[in-house]
Order: C-alpha cells, then sequence, then structure tokens
C-alpha cells in the first residue's frame, strides 16, 4: 500500500524547481534530499529529490531528474507516494507521534463508549484545522440505541472530534477505539 505525500504543481524557476502540494504533516522527511519517491505514471516511476525548501509557506523541490524548467514542467501534475511499511517505520522512530495515527488504521474501527456499549463503527477520518473528526456509523438497533428510535430518527453519521477528553483510548492492533461521547451525540448516549 502506497501513501500520498504531494502532489507537483508548476515549475518555478529556470533551474528545475518544482511547487508541491505536500499532503504529509512531515515533509522534512519525505522531502530531504536523496529520499526517493514514488510515482503513479509509466514515464516517471520515481524521483529522487535534489533540494527542498519552504517559501511563504509553499514547497519547493527540485529533483535529480529534472534540471532544467522544461524538464520540470513535464513533472506537473504527478502524484507523490511513499510505501506504507516505510512511512510506518518512519513515523514509529519519532518519539513525538506516539499519538498520531494514519486515517487507514482508524477506518474500519469499532467504537464503544466506556461502559463498553458498542457504538458504531469509523467509516472515516475528516482532517481539519484545530482537530481531525472521526466519522462514525452508529449502530442502528443494537446495543448503542435504546431500540425505540426507527432507522430515521438515527443519524447515519456522528462526527466526533478527535481529541483526548473524547476519545480517551485508541487500540489500532485490536481495531477498537473508546470514547466518551458528550450527552446527547448519540441517540442514547
Amino acid at each position: 500500500m502506497e501513501i500520498t505525500v504531494g502532489h507537483i504543481g508548476p515549475a518555478r524557476g529556470l533551474k528545475g524547481e518544482v511547487f508541491v502540494r505536500a499532503t504529509t504533516d512531515r515533509p522534512e522527511l519525505w522531502f530531504s534530499p536523496g529520499m526517493v519517491l514514488g510515482t503513479h505514471t509509466s514515464e516517471q516511476e520515481s524521483l529522487t529529490v535534489r533540494s527542498y525548501r519552504e517559501i511563504q509557506n509553499r514547497t519547493i523541490i527540485a529533483f535529480e531528474e529534472a534540471q532544467t524548467r522544461s524538464e520540470a514542467e513535464k513533472l506537473r501534475g504527478i502524484t507523490l507516494v511513499v510505501d506504507s511499511d516505510a512511512a510506518q517505520e518512519a513515523s514509529s522512530q519519532d518519539p513525538d507521534d506516539e499519538d498520531s495515527y494514519y486515517p487507514r488504521e482508524l477506518i474500519g474501527s469499532q467504537v464503544y463508549d466506556q461502559a463498553g456499549r458498542h457504538m458504531g463503527e469509523v467509516v472515516d477520518v475528516q482532517m481539519g484545522g484545530a482537530q481531525d473528526l472521526l466519522i462514525i456509523a452508529p449502530v442502528v438497533g443494537g446495543e448503542g440505541t435504546s431500540g425505540a428510535e426507527s432507522e430515521d430518527s438515527q443519524p447515519a453519521s456522528v462526527l466526533l472530534p478527535f481529541v483526548t477528553a473524547l476519545v480517551p483510548d485508541v487500540d489500532v492492533e485490536a481495531k477498537r477505539i473508546t470514547i466518551a461521547p458528550p450527552g446527547g451525540l448519540f441517540a442514547d448516549a
């Protein structure tokens, strides 16, 4: 499995640099000189980072494979990827990331309240500025509802801020998340 770390935009300058829309919170790791990034194109299977810098919150990268502006312009639209095993290894080496998760690690997790009632399943993670949101498909007619509600009265999904106060425990291995939802968020919580 691959993880997208950026999308190449327009060329910048005459020395083969390009603007990159980074989709990672650690561009300094993935875009460091010498890093080989995969692509999804048959013309260019991989690109090697020659230089990386940030100017006014914009990521600028030069690749070994593009030494001129003309060569850099041909890279526009390419998606940059890394192998998920490499990403997992890199994040496990960072002690500051012990409470960081990839969305793919959370999607499919079963959600339980602190009393052990099954509340639903994480179907997506919405990235946000202040915090991310877990999108939970609530259990219909099961333990997470009183059973008196019809399927129509149960929301299709519940958005829960992914913060420690509301999500005190995440067990990625067991695909189990324990939540402390505020009253009224779920049908009978």
